[in-house]
């Protein structure tokens, strides 16, 4: 299958940004793909939420499937900008038809409980090992419009030079992914926040708790966290 792969891109548009893991360019479709290496499940509840199922129970996480929703706005934005008005216009008629968001779970080990997850998420969150046949199932589709190799080519060499290089501490970006990640409630998806307890036996010591707290009473042990 002819295919250009880009990786780890950084683009920005006016106050917005994004990191985005791969961009495979194919002859039908161009696939923006989020990678994920998380140690343990995943379960995606009927509200679309994700939840991390590890050693320390269950913690909500951003949803990457939101975060790869706002990379292809952003490109959308980019790209349309060397548009004309005509072009501009069907551009972004067809623009969900040529690109596609795709989450991928890179460690083999995890398990994806999907059976409650609205039917959009559900199609574009796969495990690695399904990468290939997916991209082959979505490029059957004939609501996109085949490109040339030239015209493949031109749009690796966009991105390209529409990429802006960084220093990258990837120890501190790892961290700040992963706090990120886990600071939501598993229950209900408001911020969690930390807590110490006032009152009973466990006075003074701290825990997490939801920050819609009397509406959520969902807690976790600080301790058992760190």
């Amino acid at each position: 299958m002819p295919m250009y792969v880009l990786r780890d891109l950084y683009l920005k548009h006016g106050d917005l940004s994004a990191q985005i893991d791969y961009l495979v360019i194919t002859r039908r479709r161009i696939f923006v793909i989020e990678s994920k290496n998380l140690f343990g499940n995943i379960e995606i509840n009927k509200k679309g939420d994700f939840i991390w199922h590890n050693l320390n129970g269950k913690e909500g996480i951003y949803s990457p499937d939101t975060q790869n929703r706002r990379h292809l706005e952003l490109i959308q934005q980019i790209r349309r900008e060397e548009k004309g008005f005509i072009t501009r216009t069907f551009f972004d008629k067809y623009f969900f038809n040529n690109y596609r968001s795709v989450i991928v779970l890179a460690n083999e080990k995890t398990i994806i409980d999907d059976k409650n997850a609205p039917q959009d998420i559900k199609s574009r969150v796969i495990r690695t090992d399904m990468l290939i046949r997916h991209i082959r199932q979505e490029n059957e589709y004939k609501d996109a419009f085949d490109k040339t190799d030239k015209e493949m080519l031109s749009i690796a060499r966009f991105f390209l030079d529409a990429h802006v290089d960084q220093e990258i501490d990837y120890i501190e970006k790892y961290h700040s992914k992963m706090q990120s990640e886990v600071s939501v409630c598993p229950k209900c998806g408001e911020k969690r926040v930390l807590r110490t307890a006032k009152r009973g036996k466990n006075a003074g010591t701290q825990f997490w708790g939801c920050a819609s707290f009397p509406k959520c009473k969902w807690t976790l042990s600080y301790e058992n966290d760190e």
